[in-house]
């Protein structure tokens, strides 16, 4: 099983404040996600990760500013917000033992990976298991549904029909990636 998984940031850096991960597991060979695919959805503690240096830009936050007043509630609202220890825990557990570990970009990884280092924490996967949904889209015409943007759980479940919709095009038949 793999996991494709999004953040939403305050910073485009790889220190950058995580505001919200989403994550969901997901079979690359099948067309769509299970009504009951196992799915994470966390709001994490801005306040805590401040403190321990992360990152927050101007330029993002005026982006931020742009975007729906749904997406700019669900990010920025404090209700649900849990400890960034517990978040990272959840989140190992959630990966652990995932064949791949996919991302749009190297953007989300590298933003988990500068975290994990921080924490002094393993990384939850394998550099030979990362992958890059962006890329894939590229060069397959990948097509995302986009109609709850900026809601991280949303996006990786959008993220991941994508992957499996470029592997059908491309005749993938489940052999090593």
């Amino acid at each position: 099983m793999d996991v494709m998984f999004d953040l939403e940031t305050l910073d485009t850096k790889p220190s950058a404040v995580i505001l919200s991960l989403g994550a969901v597991k997901f079979d690359p060979r099948q067309k769509g996600i299970d009504p009951d695919a196992e799915k994470i959805s966390m709001r994490i503690s801005v306040d805590e990760q401040s403190l321990m240096g992360r990152t927050t830009s101007e330029a993002t936050l005026e982006w931020w500013a742009t975007q729906s007043k749904e997406a700019q509630d669900a990010a920025f609202g404090d209700e649900g917000r849990i400890p960034l220890v517990e978040a990272v825990e959840q989140f190992h557990k959630f990966v652990w033992n995932s064949d791949r570990v996919w991302s749009q970009g190297s953007f989300d990884v590298n933003i988990m990976e500068h975290l994990y280092t921080a924490l002094n924490r393993p990384y939850s996967w394998q550099y030979w298991q990362v992958r890059d949904s962006r890329t894939l889209f590229d060069f397959v015409d990948g097509e995302l549904d986009r109609t709850k943007h900026h809601d991280a759980v949303e996006d990786a479940i959008s993220q991941a029909e994508g992957v499996q919709r470029a592997l059908r095009k491309i005749g993938w038949n489940g052999t090593r990636l």
